[in-house]
């Protein structure tokens, strides 16, 4: 899984949804449309590999921890 692909993708949608990862994580109303949206380039992956991904990413730094002001 590149990280790239899975950083562009992520901030594309929460720039268009207006939210950040814990948000999302926490939300399925987010959580879902951010999973089909990751499903084609992500390949077969288990949900649960692409949002711990995604948290390992906001730890080191590579995500936003909130929503820009």
């Amino acid at each position: 899984m590149g990280d790239t692909l899975l950083i562009r993708a992520y901030r594309r949608f929460s720039d268009s949804h207006d939210c950040f990862l814990d948000g999302v994580l926490c939300n399925p109303e987010l959580r879902e449309p951010l999973l089909e949206l990751l499903d084609e380039p992500m390949g077969d992956l288990p949900e649960a590999h692409i949002l711990n991904r995604l948290l390992y990413l906001r730890k080191r730094g590579q995500l936003a921890r909130k929503k820009r002001r």
